[in-house]
C-alpha cells in the first residue's frame, strides 16, 4: 500500500470479510491473527489480490515491506533524511542495518540503496514533469547536494538527461509499487 486510497481499499476489504482491523497503515494492516481461519486467510488474500495488494504472512516479507514504506517516504522527504540511510532505517526499525539490508536483498534480488535511489529519480520526475520548479531547487528538495549529481544519478537509472526528460512529451513515470 503506499497511498491514503490504498489504506481506506484496505480497511474496506476487511470490514466487509466481518473483521475489525485496530489499525491499518501504509503497508500494513493489525488484526487478530486468532480471527482469520484459514479458509479466511485464503479468501481475504483473494480479495487483495483483486485489488492489486498482497498478503504478507512471513517475516521477512513482512520486513522487506516496512523496508520499502520507509525508503518511499525518506525518498520524498524535503531536503532528504538527516541521517545516512542505513542509520535512519536503522532507527525507524530498530534492527541492525546488516539484518535489513540482507533480508531486503534476498527479497527485492536488489540492494536497499538501488530502490531508495530508484524511489528518488521517480520523485524527481513527477516534479520534472508539473514543469514548475527549476533543477536547483528540484535537487535541493530530493536531498542531492548539487544539480551535476542529481544529473549525473538521474542520467545513470534513466539514459536520459533531465532537460531531455522534461522536453519529452512520454515521461516514463511508473507507479510506485512498480519501482
Amino acid at each position: 500500500m503506499v497511498c491514503p486510497r490504498c489504506v481506506s481499499s484496505v480497511r474496506g476489504i476487511l470490514t466487509s470479510m466481518g473483521l475489525e482491523p485496530s489499525e491499518v497503515g501504509l503497508g500494513y494492516a493489525v488484526i487478530p491473527a486468532e480471527s482469520l481461519t484459514p479458509a479466511q486467510q485464503h479468501h481475504l488474500s483473494e480479495l487483495l489480490g483483486k485489488e492489486g495488494f498482497e498478503l504478507l504472512t512471513d517475516s521477512g516479507s513482512i520486513l522487506t515491506e516496512k523496508i520499502k514504506n520507509l525508503l518511499i517516504a525518506y525518498a520524498r522527504t524535503e531536503g532528504g533524511i538527516d541521517l545516512k540511510l542505513s542509520a535512519a532505517l536503522q532507527r525507524d526499525l530498530n534492527i541492525p542495518y546488516k539484518q535489513l539490508s540482507r533480508t531486503f536483498s534476498i527479497a527485492e534480488n536488489r540492494t536497499i540503496e538501488n530502490f531508495f535511489i530508484a524511489q528518488k529519480i521517480e520523485f524527481v520526475k513527477e516534479l520534472l514533469s508539473y514543469n514548475k520548479l527549476s533543477l536547483k531547487e528540484i535537487a535541493f528538495l530530493t536531498g542531492y547536494s548539487s544539480v551535476a549529481y542529481l544529473s549525473s544519478q538521474f542520467s545513470k537509472f534513466t539514459g536520459m538527461t533531465l532537460s531531455d526528460f522534461r522536453r519529452s512529451l512520454a515521461h516514463n513515470r511508473m507507479p510506485l509499487t512498480d519501482i
